[in-house]
């Protein structure tokens, strides 16, 4: 004889009742794919801010790095600029220095501070030389200059001397000697430059 067992349930069958062929049917798709699927999308549609973020600072950078060019090239011109100042600059020193030099050597040539010019300029001067008095020759010694000339008299030569001490701006001149003639006489004065 045949026990019989006591009836265990059995399990609910599914009944697929889609009659649509297996290639055309929707997937079967557990939770797990579903919540997977959710924190890829998730994962993308949280990338795509940071992708705005990545494209403005590329370009930030970019403005960034033309800006440093540009600010090392204007460096690079201040730099020029500087190096060409000081060679100037170097070059006006030693300019002046040779001025200075020349100058010494011209005033010890030419016996004062003035010009030879300014000098002879200064001996015909309408108000240092007097009426009557002629001037015949102006030569150069070693202090100045030797003025021979002609006036009414000696003391008309002593005059024009002492014009030339006081307005011809001259630092001392003197009447070295005197000839009477007969129009006046011919003088010599010497004149410290």
């Amino acid at each position: 004889m045949k026990l019989k067992s006591p009836r265990t349930p059995r399990p609910e069958a599914i009944v697929d009742i889609n009659l649509l062929p297996r290639g055309v049917r929707p997937a079967d798709v557990t939770p797990l794919a579903v919540l997977l699927g959710v924190a890829v999308l998730v994962a993308v549609l949280a990338t795509v801010p940071l992708a705005f973020v990545a494209h403005d600072a590329r370009q930030d950078a970019a403005q960034l790095e033309r800006q440093a060019t540009e600010a090392e090239r204007g460096l690079h011109g201040i730099q020029l600029s500087a190096d060409q100042k000081y060679t100037l600059q170097a070059q006006l020193t030693e300019t002046n220095a040779q001025i200075k030099v020349l100058q010494t050597a011209r005033e010890r040539l030419q016996g004062g501070k003035r010009s030879l010019s300014e000098d002879l300029s200064a001996l015909i001067a309408p108000g240092v030389v007097p009426p009557g008095t002629r001037l015949a020759s102006v030569s150069g010694t070693d202090t100045g200059m030797r003025i021979d000339g002609a006036a009414a008299g000696p003391l008309d030569a002593i005059a024009y001397a002492n014009k030339l001490a006081h307005a011809g701006g001259f630092p001392a001149a003197r009447m070295s000697s005197f000839a009477p003639g007969h129009d006046g006489g011919q003088f010599t004065i010497e004149v410290t430059r």
